[in-house]
């Protein structure tokens, strides 16, 4: 199970890496839209934390997806 979680952390890292390049946003301001700092951000994108549930949802929403399109890894 630790291996999963393991993955999960790095794939929704590259996810949410991979949304903010397409947009066209930088870290800091989409660590400003979801509220959370950039050093928070930067970890979650390196894969080396998980977020909440909360914070996932803010960040899907400051990425204009929905949090099970957030989840969903196509890479």
């Amino acid at each position: 199970m630790i291996d999963e979680l393991k993955k999960l952390q790095k794939d929704l890292g590259k996810q949410i890496h991979i949304e903010r390049i397409k947009a066209e946003i930088s870290q800091e301001d989409l660590a400003e839209f979801a509220g959370i700092s950039v050093a928070t951000l930067s970890k979650l994108e390196r894969g080396l934390v998980l977020p909440t549930v909360e914070t996932s949802f803010r960040l899907a929403k400051a990425l204009n997806m929905t949090m099970s399109e957030l989840f969903t890894f196509n890479f």
